[in-house]
């Protein structure tokens, strides 16, 4: 197991629980190396996979994933009887499009289901918490040098706040951007917030038991601080069912 794993598993046990019908057909919007989608199939679901990405989808096919080098939103397909974003609705651009293509795309009460997070609402106490972890690991020689992640670069960069700032993409999609189009066309099931800062983490550490305990441990202290109310959780998620047009 890997550091990166831990984060894999969150991501794949929100999205069970909100799958409760077996052999599902699912699009996965933006997979990736497709990790998350094979690991659907192996639970019996039909998998689609799209990403714009010709390297990402050759390892998501290599999983045995029906992947497709395909630009959201002008991906068509079937009806599918749900749609994941797992930190993909950010980049999607026009925002607006992007949901309207997933509701078209849904079957009659079909789900989107998304896992993303909130870049712009973190504070400088959460901040600066973290940088102090960060920095913890990097003097305790755990994390891996010259990694290229935002962790390694936070580590190098002293703390400002304003390097949160400056180090995020302004072209991205906010929580509430992505929320407010989402609520425009779904009917929320469950919207939450969650601990996302320790996934920073696991690039730089070692791919092996010891990463995945440290992992673990950032994890937990994230959870505990948050419930102290002295950081707050920038992750994201919301469940919603296709609403059906009135005539």
């Amino acid at each position: 197991m890997k550091p990166i794993d831990l984060a894999n598993d969150e991501t794949l046990a929100f999205i069970l629980e909100h799958i409760p019908a077996p052999h599902a057909r699912i699009l996965d919007v933006g997979c990736g190396d497709g990790l998350i989608a094979s690991r659907l199939l192996a639970r019996g679901h039909e998998l689609v996979a799209i990403d714009e990405s010709a390297d990402m989808v050759q390892q998501a096919r290599a999983r045995g994933i029906d992947a497709r080098v395909a630009a959201w939103p002008l991906f068509e397909d079937d009806p599918f009887e749900f749609i994941l974003f797992a930190r993909s609705l950010h980049h999607l651009h026009p925002l607006s499009e992007a949901v309207e293509q997933a509701h078209r795309l849904l079957a009659p009460a079909g789900r989107v289901i998304v896992e993303d997070f909130a870049w712009s609402e973190i504070d400088p106490l959460t901040a600066e918490w973290f940088y102090g972890v960060v920095r913890l690991l990097d003097s305790c020689g755990v994390t891996t040098p010259h990694a290229d992640s935002f962790a390694a670069e936070l580590a190098q960069s002293g703390g400002e706040f304003l390097f949160w700032e400056q180090s995020h993409d302004h072209e991205l999609n906010t929580v509430t951007q992505m929320w407010s189009a989402l609520r425009n066309r779904f009917q929320p099931l469950s919207e939450s917030q969650l601990p996302y800062l320790y996934r920073y983490i696991c690039p730089v550490l070692a791919e092996n038991d010891a990463g995945v305990a440290i992992a673990s441990q950032v994890l937990e202290m994230e959870k505990r601080m948050a419930q102290l109310g002295a950081i707050k959780q920038i992750g994201r998620r919301f469940v919603g069912v296709k609403m059906v047009q009135r005539a």
